[in-house]
């Protein structure tokens, strides 16, 4: 393993400003711009130069078959806009998406808005997902897997000057992980972009390029996509 480039270590301290236990770089506008920075910059090198195009052709379901698939919904919305939210906003980290995990389907829910594709649903007995990304929440608490990423839920604790806030966290084994924190009285979101680097599995599911967003409202997460 390569020795940590100065970047690394500057990397490293930002993610702990931004998703540990004190964290403050909400208040930093700069430290905030300069870790989407060395982010976007570490996405970029774990992609690889040839993106493969994603099959157009559906293999049959048998051949992924998995323990709560989650059910498609009557079809995806249109592309939405995301824009990067201030103070308490979306913080944003790399994440390499893998594996094949659960999500069921919210009929309720996704009767009453059509673009939820999957609901998930607390899933304390798996424990505390052991992620390196994910390992440092204050008192997490976990919900369903999807298509191998591994959901928590947390509160950051309020501060001089910050309110109390409701995190949301998506990552994976390879240890990358997104998401955001936003004052209790809203619903904290993670938005992730499939890129050519995700397993073929998810690229099947999620084309390369499709935003995907989870959205802790309740007791629940809803699951959209913009593909």
């Amino acid at each position: 393993m390569a020795p940590p480039t100065p970047d690394d270590e500057e990397l490293t301290r930002l993610r702990a400003r931004a998703y540990g236990r004190e964290a403050d770089i909400h208040a930093d506008p700069d430290a905030l711009q300069r870790l989407e920075e060395l982010e976007n910059a570490t996405d970029e090198a774990s992609s690889p130069g040839e993106p493969q195009t994603p099959s157009t052709e559906e293999e049959p379901a048998a051949n992924a078959q998995h323990d709560a698939e989650p059910v498609p919904s009557r079809g995806y919305p249109s592309r939405f806009r995301l824009s990067r939210r201030t103070l308490g906003g979306v913080w944003i980290s790399s994440v390499v998406l893998a594996g094949i995990g659960g999500g069921v389907l919210g009929a309720a829910v996704a009767e009453h808005d059509p673009s939820v594709i999957a609901v998930l649903s607390e899933a304390k007995e798996q424990g505390v997902p052991t992620d390196p990304a994910l390992a440092d929440f204050p008192d997490p608490i976990r919900f369903q897997d999807y298509l191998g990423l591994h959901v928590i839920v947390y509160t950051m604790t309020p501060s001089d000057d910050s309110v109390a806030q409701d995190c949301i966290a998506v990552g994976d084994s390879a240890g990358g992980a997104r998401g955001g924190c936003l004052p209790e009285a809203l619903d904290a979101i993670a938005v992730i972009e499939v890129n050519a680097s995700s397993p073929q599995v998810l690229r099947e599911s999620h084309p390369v390029g499709s935003i995907i967003q989870f959205t802790h409202v309740g007791d629940h997460i809803e699951v959209r996509a913009s593909e």
